[in-house]
């Protein structure tokens, strides 16, 4: 169990300690606990609430403290959601605007078009974007869910082919329910969608679209690098009425102020340092963390807090959404 926390945590001198502490304020077996990551329910316990006072880590590696990277703290089980959000974010209420003020026209040129948009997030990296008359889902793919029973859609954008991205299956359905939908994607993602019954449009870094009155422009080109020897796919990064920006999977920057940020959060290609460093050139009203799938429930807790704790400086929000729960702008 030791070898398991520490090599996530860094390992501090008093794990011995802490260890006892957990079996004595939770009365839960610290190995299956820590090396499984059950939810509460099924543990006793909670590991990945981090209010004040949580217990500091040092990380050997990045030579810093990881502050209130895990707490031993024995609440009834139907706190654990609101705990979690605790952790994640201290935001209430709509998400805010950009700090520099509330645009209030533009189109297609990629400047903000001001009006409420309504955000929801589907898990991983797939949201619904609504505005006006305009329902647009991005990237419903395998790690994704609860967009299958969506109506009413005017397009579904794809950023690249990847199946945590792209779900080919369910893609069926989603066109089944939405006949009038427009599909765009990159041009690695057509001959996947083409299969699947779409009629594809493919899009380049530098396009600019109008969907159902919502201005969209095309930014970015390359999936970022996940090692030399697996090949670099097309990657594109849709700009939603000048104010959300969604790279996929990529640090490709937006080109202007945005009020919305979708940043990754965890993958094979990134260091969590990148996303911080992203999220601090970008500087948006409000940072919205996706591609989180790929990470255990202590990997989401950590990655969460240091995103906030170091990227969010200059005026800039962490928000976390609850699956499911649209919020609005």
């Amino acid at each position: 169990m030791v070898s398991v926390f520490g090599a996530m945590l860094g390992t501090p001198a008093d794990t011995d300690q802490l260890l006892g502490d957990l079996v004595a304020l939770v009365g839960a077996d610290p190995d299956s606990a820590v090396r499984e990551h059950r939810p509460w329910r099924e543990r006793g316990g909670a590991y990945n609430r981090v209010p004040a006072g949580g217990t500091a880590f040092v990380h050997r590696d990045a030579r810093f403290l990881l502050k209130h990277a895990v707490v031993i703290d024995p609440e009834p089980p139907g706190a654990e959601r609101e705990a979690t959000r605790e952790c994640h974010h201290r935001h209430t209420g709509a998400l805010a605007g950009h700090p520099e003020g509330n645009p209030t026209s533009g189109g297609d040129d990629g400047q903000p078009e001001g009006g409420v948009m309504r955000l929801t997030k589907f898990g991983h990296s797939c949201l619904l974007v609504e505005e006006g008359g305009a329902s647009v889902l991005l990237d419903p793919g395998m790690l994704s869910g609860g967009f299958e029973e969506l109506e009413g859609l005017t397009a579904v954008l794809f950023t690249h082919q990847h199946v945590d991205h792209l779900d080919q299956e369910r893609l069926h359905g989603i066109l089944d329910r939405n006949p009038g939908a427009r599909v765009i994607s990159d041009e690695g993602s057509a001959e996947a969608l083409g299969k699947a019954g779409a009629d594809v449009e493919v899009v380049h870094d530098g396009d600019q679209l109008q969907i159902g009155g919502l201005g969209v422009r095309v930014v970015g080109r390359d999936h970022a690098v996940i090692h030399p020897d697996i090949p670099v796919v097309p990657n594109v990064g849709f700009l939603v009425g000048g104010r959300l920006f969604h790279p996929g999977d990529a640090f490709t920057l937006p080109g202007q102020p945005i009020e919305v940020l979708a940043v990754p959060a965890g993958a094979p290609w990134l260091k969590i340092s990148e996303s911080i460093d992203y999220l601090r050139e970008v500087r948006p009203g409000v940072a919205v963390p996706v591609h989180e799938k790929v990470l255990s429930t202590i990997g989401v807790s950590l990655h969460y807090r240091q995103l906030e704790e170091l990227g969010t400086g200059g005026g800039t929000t962490l928000h976390v959404l609850d699956d499911g729960k649209p919020v609005e702008l």
